[in-house]
């Protein structure tokens, strides 16, 4: 059996940022971030750390092989995986410059067992089989409750664990904008190998807002009140698990309930795109994918903004078309002052290809919040 070592080549991207080795159980590769592309703004800030081009202390990510050609899963699926879903879960050590795996350290229920596990098997590569690496942040251990019925009638559940990225509305901590800004990486790899890359890109759109036409009106002293920039009718997302698209899924040997068959199985033009939502379905006992748009998902949800200082904020949105009959609002409040302003959507005359009012993944917008014309 092959020990897999992987790493990557950052000539390959000009742009790559920081680039942060796994070295364990003899297996080493390089991880990179993709940065976002600015629209509309040559912004300084760009998950992982606030500007997006590094992984930081205590980050999270999971790594899943799938064999899409073997007939079983002896050929190197789980043997990659001690989680659940057979995910692979590392946590980047700032200290000791690598990833580790995640242990019983950190208090995670990796197998299952209502418990802290230890850390996930060696990885191996055993036979002659192309083989898909698939990467993703994710910030929670999420428990879902599965029942049946058995045929005397009885009914009994059991509880599946699995480890997701959550979007949270309000991202004003540190914590909660890193988490809502999904990175995920794919390779696609003939057997034997050596240079697997996993160049992770932004998954989700971002805002940089300009509030610098405020600035006399607003307070800075230490005593003042807190500064806060809301966005209003945008999809209603919070604290719900973000799907990304895998066509590969579909050739897992293992479909574990509320698994990653349900969360991302997708066509071959969806793979890596943003689906939308996932939650479950009781009745067909597995998860289902909602997209942000459609009619499933209200528009009235409210996002809380991360400030950057005293004139930008910061603010990870769902990539989505917004609906003709929903105007995305900024509200900027500090006290019992208060100011609002539609936010301005994308201009795509020079890309055809993409539609007005649409938000790409991947794309930091640099907007201003105009002042009301007194």
């Amino acid at each position: 059996m092959l020990p897999l070592m992987c790493w990557a080549c950052a000539s390959d991207i000009e742009e790559m940022q920081d680039q942060q080795v796994i070295t364990i159980d003899g297996t080493a590769f390089e991880t990179e971030i993709v940065p976002f592309v600015e629209e509309g703004g040559n912004g300084a800030v760009t998950r992982a750390n606030i500007d997006g081009n590094s992984f930081e202390e205590g980050d999270l990510i999971r790594l899943r092989v799938i064999a899409p050609y073997a007939p079983s899963s002896e050929y190197g699926e789980s043997t990659w995986g001690s989680s659940y879903d057979d995910w692979r879960l590392f946590q980047w050590s700032a200290n000791h410059a690598n990833w580790g795996t995640v242990g019983n350290k950190l208090g995670f229920d990796i197998d299952n067992d209502f418990h802290a596990s230890g850390a996930p098997s060696t990885i191996i590569m055993p036979q002659a089989t192309p083989y898909v690496f698939t990467a993703t942040t994710w910030t929670e251990e999420i428990h879902y409750v599965l029942t049946s019925t058995t045929g005397s009638g009885y009914e009994s559940s059991k509880v599946v664990i699995t480890f997701s990225n959550v979007f949270k509305a309000d991202q004003r901590t540190d914590k909660n904008y890193k988490a809502s800004n999904v990175l995920w990486a794919q390779q696609y790899m003939q057997t034997g190998s050596p240079h697997v890359r996993l160049s992770f890109e932004h998954k989700m759109a971002a805002l940089q807002i300009d509030i610098s036409q405020f600035a006399s009106e607003l307070d800075n002293t230490a005593e003042a009140p807190e500064v806060v920039l809301t966005l209003e009718n945008m999809p209603d997302i919070d604290q719900q698990e973000v799907a990304i698209g895998n066509y590969y899924v579909a050739k897992m040997k293992s479909k574990r309930e509320y698994g990653d068959y349900w969360r991302c199985n997708c066509s071959y033009e969806n793979n890596g795109k943003v689906l939308g939502i996932v939650v479950p379905d009781e009745t067909a006992k597995h998860l289902v994918q909602i997209p942000f748009t459609g009619g499933a998902v209200g528009q009235t949800g409210i996002y809380t903004a991360h400030q950057l200082n005293a004139n930008t904020f910061t603010l990870i949105i769902p990539p989505y078309t917004v609906p003709n009959d929903v105007t995305p609002t900024l509200w900027l409040r500090q006290g019992e002052k208060r100011w609002s302003a539609p936010l301005s959507l994308p201009d795509h005359s020079k890309k055809p290809q993409q539609t007005d009012r649409a938000f790409e993944s991947g794309v930091r917008y640099h907007v201003t919040m105009n002042k009301p014309q007194s």
